[in-house]
């Protein structure tokens, strides 16, 4: 057999360093509903020019710890994080990573971390419902979202409730997005 030529690329996946996945949006109280599937979730965002294992990645909250299982986030992807039986509510949204033992979000804020297999800090948020510029938001429906990925340790000042029309935007640029 003759392969014709042929021209493939690869890369290997590398272990995120600190603040290459970020959380960029949160979605604590999703009731009532403004646009978005009834279901808690965060989303994440690859912050780097890489390829990145999620492999053995841990979401953790002052309750629990959910891990991701092998796959990749490309570089400057988004993608909703979520339980598993909520998953399939965001199909029309492109999809979600479904976790196990995806935590529930506290409405009213906590830490959140995501950590790699070593227990070294990929990333950490301690949000709270006082973020919410508009006092409305804050009784459900909308989420909070990440505005300036290039800083982002600022935590209350970079963060501030959604403008998107449906509540929030799961896996795309935040419609907060700036510096």
């Amino acid at each position: 057999n003759n392969l014709v030529d042929t021209s493939v690329s690869f890369g290997l996946a590398e272990i995120p360093e600190f603040n290459e996945i970020l959380i960029t949006e949160i979605m604590a109280d999703p009731s009532p509903t403004v646009g978005l599937p009834d279901a808690e979730y965060i989303e994440i965002y690859n912050n780097s020019d890489k390829i990145l294992s999620l492999g053995g990645i841990r979401l953790k909250d002052g309750t629990g710890t959910a891990t991701f299982q092998d796959q990749f986030l490309l570089p400057r992807q988004y993608r909703i994080v979520t339980s598993e039986s909520n998953a399939p509510l965001f199909t029309n949204f492109g999809g979600a990573i479904a976790l196990k033992s995806f935590p529930s979000l506290t409405n009213s804020g906590e830490e959140l971390v995501l950590l790699d297999a070593f227990d070294i800090p990929i990333f950490y948020v301690e949000y709270s419902d006082t973020w919410y510029s508009n006092t409305l938001k804050r009784d459900g429906g909308w989420s909070l979202e990440l505005i300036d990925v290039s800083k982002p340790c600022l935590q209350s000042g970079n963060w501030t409730d959604s403008k998107g029309s449906l509540g929030g935007t799961p896996n795309a640029a935040n419609s907060v997005a700036g510096t």
